[in-house]
């Protein structure tokens, strides 16, 4: 036998091939939490306004609540970010998991919408835990070939959870009340602890002060070129977060009172989504590895501005539904493009760190949609915030055609 044929090739499609590198059990473990994190998730969200306007509050008020948990999860980011870097993913990981358990079953008391901020922040920080360090994790395990293709396939967890999630809670809060999707909610995020514990930590080469230290570099600045991109990514990520959130926040609501539909076609709307964004991130996935990130990431963002206004002008339930989601669809299509353009501006070792900045600007959008949306509805009337969502869409593209690839 030839010597050369006792070595395993790079290029050979073998047992996981190029097409998912470095596929193991740490990885699988990671989507099986991830799952189960999306699924907590959206059983929460899909309701949660609605539940949030039972306890007494206006429009305005949902849209304000929503945006203080968002500014707690904000201020989390690039400490969490921080954390994963310097204390493990591992680590952050099971914390994001824990904070997640109890803050569902707190709702369940609340006799006035004012006693749900604190637990509704709480709730939002686990998730301000758990995003940097799984996008490293999965960093951690990839080369810069196959990322995008993986975070595009690990992103498929997202649309079984917003599959489940809603539908559960649809089902459950028809059948038995507002209170039984957060019984689910807080099981599925105890039952995620099993996952996460099995989860086996890739280790950095050197470690994240001896690494600085040897190149003369600050812990904690990046090079100036770096930084000037990363601020680019995060303002563009800040107003598609913020255009995105306008509308996503209100939904619930608006299909309930615009369009007339029960908690059980509610919660069908977003597993509906979640299905959309399940075909969109195969195609994300496949799009990236065959066109530039940042053609990727254009040519399915300028969709979703005239996708906002069509949502305007659908007659019924059924056509708003198959409208929005087109939109979402497109919006998720750049997800993996995005976090593979992040990771190749940066040393690895600064990963977690700046994945913690790129979703503060995420989660500061996210903060200011619900407020900007409930004001605009309140104020102007319910299509708004759907013409808000447009505009900040429109205005992050300058940002994206500025933006270089690493």
């Amino acid at each position: 036998m030839r010597k050369e044929n006792s070595v395993p090739s790079k290029n050979r499609k073998g047992r996981y091939g190029r097409v998912f590198p470095t596929v193991d059990r740490s990885l699988l473990m990671l989507f099986a939490l991830n799952t189960g994190t999306a699924v907590a998730m959206e059983s929460v969200n899909a309701l949660f306004p609605l539940y949030v306007q039972s306890l007494g509050a206006s429009i305005l008020e949902v849209g304000l609540l929503l945006s203080a948990a968002g500014l707690f999860s904000t201020a989390l980011m690039s400490p969490s970010g921080w954390m994963s870097d310097r204390f493990g993913r591992k680590p952050t990981l099971l914390l994001s998991v824990a904070l997640a358990i109890f803050p569902p079953l707190l709702y369940t008391i609340a006799t006035d919408w004012h006693h749900l901020i604190p637990w509704a922040m709480i709730f939002a920080g686990s998730f301000a835990v758990f995003i940097p360090a799984r996008m490293v994790y999965i960093a951690d395990q990839t080369d810069s070939d196959g990322r995008a293709k993986m975070y595009g396939y690990m992103n498929l967890a997202w649309p079984i959870g917003s599959l489940l999630g809603p539908m559960a809670a649809g089902l459950l809060a028809e059948a038995k009340g507002f209170h039984y999707p957060f019984y689910f909610a807080a099981a599925v995020s105890l039952l995620s602890m099993v996952p996460a514990l099995l989860l086996v930590e890739k280790k950095v080469s050197k470690p994240w002060r001896a690494f600085s230290e040897e190149r003369g570099e600050s812990n904690t600045r990046f090079p100036r070129e770096a930084m000037c991109l990363l601020l680019l990514l995060t303002v563009y990520q800040l107003l598609v977060a913020a255009g995105i959130g306008t509308t996503y926040s209100l939904l619930s609501i608006y299909l309930s009172e615009i369009l007339m539909a029960d908690n059980l076609h509610i919660g069908l709307f977003f597993s509906l989504v979640g299905v959309s964004i399940f075909g969109s991130q195969l195609f994300g996935a496949w799009a990236s590895s065959r066109l530039s990130l940042k053609k990727t990431m254009g040519l399915c963002l300028a969709t979703v501005p005239p996708l906002s206004v069509a949502c305007t002008l659908a007659p019924s339930y059924e056509w708003f539904t198959v409208t929005y989601m087109a939109l979402y669809g497109a919006y998720s299509m750049t997800w993996p493009a995005s976090v593979t353009i992040l990771m190749s501006l940066v040393d690895r070792t600064r990963w977690g760190l700046a994945t913690g900045i790129r979703q503060t600007g995420v989660r500061l959008g996210f903060t200011i949609g619900p407020t900007l949306g409930g004001l605009l509805w309140e104020t102007y009337g319910c299509k708004t915030p759907f013409y808000a969502s447009a505009a900040l869409i429109t205005l992050s593209i300058p940002f994206l055609i500025a933006l270089r690839e690493g």
